[in-house]
């Protein structure tokens, strides 16, 4: 997306220089040279993850009766062609915040159920939920305690599908497992589903600061873009009447 931007302004500069449009070309590629820097430098991405990451770390929960802690899958990977699944980069964070949590829970001798939402990345392939479940079962927590919901294919779905989950657990908490950048945007599709969730990042990205440009700071653009991408689909889809669910009541 970030690429994809910079070649635009490229394009149009080199453009308007072939049409003997030489200051507006100049303009375009000044802006490309001020985006590399901005970007790259850490400036943009810096400002983009302030917007995102609000939550604070989740220390000690005011733990309830009963309590569901919904972690999200963030990804999968296979061992070779006929090894093990894991979890992917963000996904390790979730589930070890989700064990650490349910620990807390447990020690309060509260009722405190986890609840792993992710389909299958690939055909052929096994669920996120199944993976995360099998990791969380290796970090503690007892079968008992765990639930999967193992169809959802993106975030909306996540949300969706895991309310009608946690309207049968009927909790009377229900605290959001993500990572720091995803975590904005999936309360409010959850939110858009009924749950109103407490947040509870897993972990929290930042930008590095460089007089160089980073490829590193390109990628944290791309996908804190992508959140607010997310965000605004939401709320349009929402004014246009084509999303399910019926927002927060």
């Amino acid at each position: 997306m970030v690429f994809a931007l910079l070649l635009l302004l490229v394009l149009f500069g080199l453009g308007a220089r072939g049409w003997k449009k030489t200051r507006t070309g100049v303009v375009f590629l000044a802006l490309g040279f001020f985006f590399v820097f901005a970007v790259g430098g850490g400036v943009v991405p810096r400002l983009l993850l302030e917007g995102l990451q609000t939550h604070d770390y989740l220390a000690a929960p005011e733990w309830k009766a009963r309590n569901v802690i919904v972690v999200l899958g963030g990804g999968i990977r296979q061992w070779g062609t006929d090894g093990p699944w894991s979890s992917g980069v963000f996904a390790q964070s979730r589930v070890r915040e989700g064990a650490r949590l349910h620990r807390g829970c447990r020690r309060r001798q509260r009722v405190c159920q986890v609840l792993v939402s992710g389909g299958a990345v690939s055909k052929g392939s096994v669920s996120e939920a199944e993976v995360l479940a099998r990791e969380l079962r290796e970090l503690g927590v007892s079968d008992a305690d765990l639930v999967q919901e193992a169809s959802s294919r993106n975030t909306f779905q996540n949300a969706e599908f895991s309310s009608v989950l946690l309207a049968a657990l009927k909790p009377e908490q229900v605290l959001l497992v993500t990572s720091g950048l995803h975590l904005r945007r999936a309360l409010q599709y959850f939110a858009h589903f009924h749950v109103l969730a407490t947040p509870a990042p897993a972990d929290r990205m930042g930008a590095i600061g460089s007089f160089l440009p980073l490829a590193y700071n390109f990628a944290l653009t791309d996908m804190a873009l992508h959140e607010y991408l997310g965000i605004a689909r939401l709320q349009v889809y929402n004014g246009l009447g084509w999303n399910r669910g019926g927002g927060v009541r």
